[in-house]
């Protein structure tokens, strides 16, 4: 199927010099996009416009609309084949595409506002300033429209289905990170009541410690206590014999001369 919408840009609104294409995406590349595509950035214009030209650089020759969205001084443009297919009513075809177009313009201007806003882009003045950080904006919503393109006419505008469907991806993306998130807390708390626990148990070695290391001062003061005792009472015993001895000699030469 080919796309329904080929191209899309982002750019500021033309001040008397012309405007600033800021963000582009084109399914074929940057190089198929002619300047009446870029041109439809530069032009003034209302909240909404579409206009066909005759795009110089299609190879076909293919007719383009480029509908046109300004809100807050940015632009906002996507590009369409406006050539009916065969066997179908041209005037209901061009009525679906715009309706489409509106909504893609529309979910534009929203993650604009709510990715980079207004002042932002009022401030850029280089080419593409944004294209890193937005063209994959632009690629998602025109991927979109291409998955629901054959919609019914009762619903010609099915963007909404695309960016439900890009917002359920999202919300899977979402719900991984929360469980990843959950798996790391639950880790952390895990590795933090593993540190407590050590460092109760360190808690308690350092008690332990103190408590030898005061037994062994004790018992240190016990020996040494200990190890006095015995030497004076060892002292004592040697004196006891001295003298038990030098009475004895007293007596014995006492007993001598008398």
């Amino acid at each position: 199927m080919p796309p329904l919408f080929t191209y899309a840009a982002v750019g500021k609104a033309p001040p008397p010099a012309g405007g600033v294409v800021l963000a582009e995406f084109a399914f074929d590349g940057p190089a198929c996009v002619g300047d009446a595509a870029r041109a439809a950035v530069a032009r003034s214009g209302g909240e909404a416009a579409a206009a066909r030209e005759s795009a110089a650089d299609d190879d076909e020759g293919r007719d383009v609309e480029h509908h046109r969205l300004e809100r807050d001084g940015v632009v906002f443009v996507v590009a369409a084949p406006a050539r009916a297919a065969a066997g179908t009513d041209a005037a209901a075809e061009a009525g679906s595409r715009r309706a489409k177009a509106d909504g893609v313009l529309k979910h534009l201007a929203s993650e604009f506002a709510s990715r980079i806003g207004a002042a932002r882009a009022r401030l850029a003045t280089r080419r593409f300033a944004f294209n890193a950080e937005f063209a994959g904006v632009l690629r998602r919503a025109l991927e979109g429209v291409q998955v629901h393109a054959d919609a019914s006419p009762a619903n010609p505008f099915s963007i909404e289905d695309g960016v439900a469907e890009e917002g359920g991806r999202d919300s899977e993306r979402l719900r991984r990170i929360s469980a990843e998130l959950a798996r790391t807390k639950d880790a952390a708390a895990g590795a933090l009541e593993r540190a407590a626990e050590r460092g109760m148990k360190l808690v308690d070695v350092a008690s332990h410690s103190e408590s030898l290391a005061q037994s062994s001062q004790e018992f240190r003061q016990s020996a040494t206590a200990l190890r006095r005792r015995m030497h004076w009472e060892l002292v004592s015993g040697k004196a006891c014999i001295v003298l038990v001895f030098v009475l004895l000699i007293i007596l014995v030469v006492w007993l001598v001369k008398r």
